[in-house]
């Protein structure tokens, strides 16, 4: 299958480098990560990205407090909890990890997007 190049095809590829982050990451810099969803598959998510490279935990956001206070423990205790996962996305951080009932993530990744986060979300996405 070949690509074409047309008028639609070019707008798409322009609003895409458009829409690319207004803040490049250095080699130093810390990557500052708000949490969505702070349960079981959350913990799982944040042990693989102890592998990948340095992050801060910043905010955290879960309606159940345990788990809440599980994740802040995580970043030392300077992270900020929230009930509301739109507090998370007024804080100053690079990016958001969704890990929330699936029902939830189309809205909060497309609020997190709106508001200028990087996100990470699994599927479903609908």
């Amino acid at each position: 299958m070949s690509y074409q190049l047309n008028r639609r095809s070019f707008i798409l590829a322009s609003g895409i480098t458009a829409l690319a982050s207004t803040r490049v990451l250095g080699a130093n810099d810390t990557l500052r990560v708000g949490v969505i969803g702070a349960g079981g598959r959350m913990g799982d998510l944040l042990n693989a990205a102890d592998h990948v490279g340095h992050y801060q935990i910043v905010a955290v956001s879960d309606v159940y407090g345990p788990r809440r206070d599980a994740v802040k423990q995580r970043s030392n205790g300077i992270a900020t909890t929230h009930v509301d996962y739109r507090e998370v996305l007024e804080q100053p951080i690079d990016a958001v990890i969704i890990a929330s009932p699936d029902h939830w993530h189309v809205r909060m990744a497309v609020e997190a997007l709106a508001a200028g986060k990087d996100v990470y979300l699994e599927k479903p996405v609908t």
